[in-house]
C-alpha cells in the first residue's frame, strides 16, 4: 500500500512539473508575441514619420525652390531695366551735342505742327533789293516817263528771273508732293510705338509714359533719341529704346 502511494506521489509530483514547464512556455511565447507586435508598431510608426518628414522636407524644399527662381527673375528683370537706363544715359553721354539742345535749337524755328512736313531744301541765293534805287527810280517815273526800249528790255529780264525761280522751286515742289503721298499713305497718327518702361520728362522738352501706353506721330531724329506725341498730347523727345514700333 505504501508503495502505492509513493508511486502515485512521484507521479503527482512529476506532472505538476511539466504543467509548471509548460505554463513558463506558454509565458514566454506570449512574451515574444507581445514583443514582436510591439516591434512592428515600432518599425510602422517610424516608417510614418519618415515618410512625413520626407513629404515635409520636400514641399520646403520646393518652395524654397520656387522662392529662388522668384528672386533670380526679380534681379533678371530688374537689371534689364538697369541695362536699358544705362544704354540710354550712355547714348547721352556720347553725343557730341546734347540732344535736348538740339531739339530746343530746332524749336525755336520749327512749331509742333511743321513736324509732319520735312525741312525745306535752302532756297537759291537771291540778289538783295535796292531799296534806294527803288526810290530813285520812283522819283524818275514821277519826273519823267521811262523810254519803251528800256521797259522792252527790263521785261525779258523779269521774265527770265520768274523762269530761274520756277526751275529752282520745282525739284523742292516734286519732293514735297512725294512726301504728301508717304504721309497720305500712312495712318493719320503717324509712326507709332508700344510704350516698354515707365519714363518720366525731365524737362518741357520731353515726354513723360507709362509701359503699354502709346506715342504718336513719332520722328526718328537720332538713332537713341526720337520724338512724338506722349498719352497726354504733350510733343517732346524721348529715348528710342524705351518703347517698341508697332
Amino acid at each position: 500500500m505504501s508503495e502505492i502511494r509513493k508511486t502515485n506521489k512521484d507521479n503527482f509530483w512529476a506532472q505538476a512539473e511539466k504543467e509548471e514547464e509548460r505554463r513558463r512556455q506558454e509565458e514566454r511565447r506570449k512574451a515574444d508575441e507581445e514583443r514582436q507586435k510591439l516591434e512592428r508598431e515600432r518599425k510602422d510608426r517610424e516608417s510614418k514619420e519618415a515618410a512625413v518628414r520626407e513629404k515635409r522636407d520636400k514641399e520646403r524644399a520646393s518652395q524654397i525652390d520656387q522662392q529662388k527662381k522668384y528672386q533670380q527673375q526679380l534681379e533678371a528683370e530688374s537689371k534689364e531695366q538697369e541695362k536699358q537706363r544705362w544704354e540710354a544715359a550712355s547714348l547721352i553721354s556720347q553725343r557730341s551735342v546734347n540732344p535736348r539742345e538740339m531739339f530746343k535749337q530746332r524749336e525755336r524755328g520749327i512749331t509742333p505742327s511743321d513736324s509732319d512736313t520735312p525741312p525745306a531744301t535752302p532756297a537759291s541765293p537771291q540778289p538783295e533789293p535796292d531799296v534806294d534805287g527803288g526810290h530813285s527810280k520812283c522819283e524818275y517815273d514821277e519826273q519823267e516817263a521811262p523810254p519803251q526800249e528800256q521797259q522792252k528790255e527790263e521785261a525779258p529780264a523779269a521774265n527770265t528771273y520768274a523762269e530761274e525761280m520756277t526751275q529752282e522751286e520745282s525739284p523742292q515742289v516734286e519732293e514735297t508732293n512725294s512726301y504728301e503721298t508717304v504721309v497720305n499713305e500712312s495712318s493719320d497718327r503717324g509712326i507709332c510705338a508700344r510704350a516698354l518702361y515707365d519714363y518720366q520728362a525731365a524737362d518741357d522738352t520731353e515726354i513723360s509714359f507709362d509701359p503699354e501706353e502709346i506715342i504718336t506721330g513719332i520722328e526718328m531724329i537720332d538713332e537713341g533719341w526720337w520724338r512724338g506725341f506722349g498719352p497726354d498730347g504733350h510733343f517732346g523727345m524721348f529715348p528710342a529704346n524705351y518703347v517698341e514700333l508697332i
